[in-house]
């Protein structure tokens, strides 16, 4: 349960803190397109980007336990 946790924080909430972040600081996300696109490109860089990356050195490197805990 603490490795779901793990990456639930860092797949969903982690992208949110760090664009609302970087929303606070950049004086140019003034529009709400501009607040928007910040957003996504942080979603995408860290939820899809992320989540493959990780999947993928779970499944390259400890390919034994992945496979006994799918089946």
């Amino acid at each position: 349960m603490t490795i779901f946790a793990l990456r639930i924080f860092i797949f969903t909430i982690l992208h949110l803190a760090i664009a609302g972040a970087i929303i606070l600081i950049d004086r140019t996300a003034t529009t709400r397109e501009r607040r928007l696109e910040v957003q996504l490109i942080f979603l995408f860089a860290l939820g899809v980007a992320g989540s493959g990356i990780g999947n993928f050195i779970g499944h390259f490197l400890f390919s034994d336990v992945v496979a006994d805990s799918i089946g």
